[in-house]
């Protein structure tokens, strides 16, 4: 127990004194949220996940599906490789398919401010 304590202080120790850097150094381009959006599909908490399925297939490039609620608020986010996992698994189909999509959604997935700078 004593050992561990003596590594929290040491970690808080150099938390404290490490230097943090408040602006960009110069010459180096400054990086916007904007630069990494892409346009998705997106459907409804309700949607089954069939056709969330057909709605992968139709979008091939796209590696997730946002799920809204019905004034256009996201609500959670269906990712095509963990949305995939649980189809491909034994009886899945016959699990998940004619559930709705929010069964298998993230519904709480990293949502940020556009205008945010990433580095906050």
């Amino acid at each position: 127990m004593i050992v561990l304590e003596r590594e929290r202080e040491n970690l808080r120790e150099q938390k404290s004194t490490a230097p943090v850097r408040t602006s960009m150094p110069e010459g180096k381009k400054k990086v916007s949220l904007e630069q990494f959006i892409r346009k998705v599909p997106f459907t409804t908490p309700n949607q089954l996940c069939g056709d969330v399925q057909k709605m992968f297939s139709q979008h091939e490039d796209s590696e997730c599906i946002v799920v809204c609620s019905d004034g256009m608020q996201p609500k959670g986010l269906l990712m095509r490789n963990r949305f995939y996992m649980n189809i491909s698994k034994r009886y899945g189909v016959e699990l998940f398919y004619e559930k709705p999509a929010s069964t298998l959604m993230d519904a709480s997935p990293l949502i940020v401010d556009i205008h945010v700078p990433p580095a906050s």
